[in-house]
């Protein structure tokens, strides 16, 4: 039996290892060709009737053998046995591996955990790799030997593997996996993968391990290490930002440049490529000189945007207020765009970057013969922004003197064609719709045998006001002008 870790090869007769830490790399290669089982952790080799409580290891843990033998290899020992034995209030932070040779069990914690040894309060951050059985907390174990504890490991790589354990004989209790973990699977809290567990849920998330002893255990607050760790013990230096579900985000930050006031606070992180919407500048104010938006150079020789302009963020960007002594100014014009009677608008605001928050204003006698208004567009033809339609946006913001034009649809004029004979089918009326300022062609509606249609009058028996061809079609258009009953032409 061969034993190697950083801190003590064997324990056993209960035998404990309490407030101990261990960093640095531990590596053992088996060279001899014998079949004596090898078992290496970061702190402990081999552990009989022995207890590792309030103690952690940070370093890679690696162990190979040039022959095929039997291999343990975990984060804090290699192999631990009896249920006297056990693990509690402790992690481990790194990568173990083992070689290609042998029966090899691998685990962020432990390798072997046989004879009701038990773990509890417990975690292992970083990778495990190589192991025929591969866990993030132990490569092997028993059931009913593992509680409370998370693998939060960021890899696991075996032939046989789990989340928290990579062979289990019998079922474990609340335990937890992180989600985004490569290898494994998804399970539930009683089986060897664990229920999963977001990053939002234990990178600086002191609520999720409130079950913990917290006269041990406290949260850490660097950056690279937002987890729990033992009170009595030099704080970890190990980067375990692949669990902060920020990381990689970038933020946007304002700058008065010399100004006075308050500028406007973006707490948002954002993930790059994601489309930013400028804010306005609060209350920022320059002592003779006018706020003309946000620059990205200090000198505002850069990108130049106002409140409500939109950018794609790349990187963490810094946007500055940008003043100048020349007074900006935008204004809105309104334009009839074709109506027949009425007024348009008059807007009399005088906007600027730090007031451009457009209100739609309406006219209600502005009418067009024969059209229903529909809102105002930047372009005269509709093919720009639409405001004040229906269901459209009623404000907008500025950045140039703009335009806004009224638009017009045609109104739907509805039409009851009466075939004025008993002996036409279908029965009358028949109704049909049709759009102001369009010439239709109409066919007769009706079928009447030995008739011929003469036309149509805008009364019963009266004169035929619109002829009729030789096929029986009428040509109607503006049907404005055609007398008409409740809204309806009557023909």
């Amino acid at each position: 039996m061969v034993h190697a870790s950083g801190l003590v090869g064997g324990l056993r007769s209960s035998a404990s290892v309490i407030n101990c830490s261990v960093t640095g790399d531990v590596k053992a290669v088996r060279t001899g060709n014998n079949n004596n089982p090898v078992y290496v952790g970061g702190l402990v080799g081999y552990g009989e009737s022995s207890v590792i409580s309030q103690s952690y290891a940070v370093c890679d843990v690696t162990a190979s053998s040039e022959y095929s033998i039997y291999l343990c290899v975990g984060g804090l020992t290699g192999y631990l046995r009896d249920s006297s034995s056990s693990i509690t209030d402790s992690f481990f932070a790194g990568n173990v591996t083992a070689g290609e040779l042998g029966q090899r069990y691998v685990g962020g914690l432990v390798g072997g955990l046989a004879n009701s040894a038990q773990i509890s309060n417990s975690y292992a951050v970083g990778t495990v790799s190589d192991g025929q059985s591969a866990g993030g907390l132990a490569g092997s174990a028993g059931g009913n030997s593992i509680s409370k504890s998370y693998a939060l490991n960021k890899q696991i790589d075996g032939t046989t593997e789990g989340r928290i354990v990579g062979e289990l004989s019998g079922s474990l209790s609340e335990n937890y996996a992180w989600e985004n973990m490569a290898g494994g699977a998804r399970g539930s809290a009683t089986n060897k993968n664990g229920a999963p567990i977001s990053s939002e849920a234990v990178w600086n998330n002191a609520e999720t391990f409130s079950g913990w002893d917290s006269n041990i255990w406290e949260m850490n607050t660097d950056d690279t290490y937002k987890l729990p760790v033992l009170k009595a013990l030099a704080k970890p230096a190990y980067d375990a930002s692949y669990l902060d579900s920020d990381a990689g985000k970038v933020q946007v930050t304002y700058n008065a440049n010399g100004g006075e006031g308050t500028v406007p606070v973006d707490e948002t992180k954002y993930t790059v490529g994601t489309e930013v919407e400028i804010r306005g500048s609060e209350t920022l104010n320059y002592v003779s000189k006018s706020f003309a938006g946000w620059n990205t150079a200090s000198d505002g020789s850069g990108k130049n945007y106002v409140a409500g302009d939109k950018f794609t963020i790349s990187a963490d960007t810094t946007l500055y207020a940008n003043w100048t002594t020349t007074p900006v100014i935008y204004k809105v014009t309104y334009d009839a765009n074709g109506a027949t009677s009425g007024a348009v608008p008059t807007d009399i605001t005088e906007y600027n970057p730090g007031n451009n928050k457009v209100t739609i204003e309406y006219s209600a006698d502005l009418t067009k013969t024969g059209y229903y208004f529909n809102g105002w567009n930047t372009q005269a033809d509709g093919k720009g922004a639409n405001y004040g339609k229906f269901g459209e946006e009623t404000t907008f913001t500025i950045s140039t003197d703009t335009i806004l034009y009224a638009q017009w649809s045609p109104i739907l004029y509805g039409v009851n064609f009466y075939s004025n004979a008993d002996t036409a089918t279908p029965e009358s009326p028949v109704y049909r719709e049709f759009d102001y300022d369009k010439e239709y062609d109409i066919p007769c509606p009706f079928t009447n045998p030995g008739n011929i249609l003469l036309g149509w009058a805008d009364e019963e028996n009266g004169d035929v006001k619109y002829a009729a061809d030789e096929s029986g079609t009428v040509k109607l258009k503006n049907l404005t002008t055609i007398p008409r009953t409740e809204g309806v032409v009557n023909l």
